[in-house]
């Protein structure tokens, strides 16, 4: 009985993961910025207009931007091999302040839902895809993009 009081002590002090503050388990890619977050956010949906994807959120204000799904063997055609429900994804970015000073964090989560029962859109039923999927390997090419944009913002080009 202690054993379980104390499990459920420990639990209740630890802090609630939310999607507002992801933990390194969910995130796909993870990437300083020299720029500010306001211009890291700015530059996220730049570049994610000039792909042609969709938006489900964008909140200039929390740094968040979220996609719709998309399908992947648009950007990335080696994904074909891979099962149907991988091969469309969405892709969550989240911009967050550096603490120690260098400007921001740019959090990428990239995921799949493995089954679709007929609750699309549902967060739960969300995978974040391997490091090895192509989602992942294009997240990569966007973070570049989304860091060059951001840094040609700050230089006022």
């Amino acid at each position: 009985m202690k054993r379980l009081a104390l499990l459920g002590l420990l639990a209740a002090c630890q802090a609630p993961a939310t999607k507002a503050t992801p933990t390194t388990g969910n995130v796909t890619v993870r990437k300083i910025v020299s720029a500010s977050v306001h211009v890291t956010t700015r530059a996220t949906l730049n570049v994610v207009s000039e792909q042609g994807l969709s938006l489900r959120t964008a909140d200039e204000d929390a740094g968040r931007v979220e996609t719709e799904y998309f399908d992947l063997t648009t950007f990335q055609p080696e994904v074909q091999s891979y099962p149907p429900a991988e091969q469309h994804i969405r892709m969550d970015f989240q911009i967050r302040p550096d603490t120690l000073g260098r400007g921001s964090i740019l959090l990428v989560s990239v995921v799949y839902e493995p089954y679709n029962v007929g609750l699309a859109g549902t967060r739960r039923r969300e995978r974040l895809v391997p490091s090895d999927h192509p989602g992942a390997t294009y997240a990569k090419k966007l973070v570049t993009k989304i860091e060059d944009a951001a840094l040609g913002i700050e230089r006022g080009n």
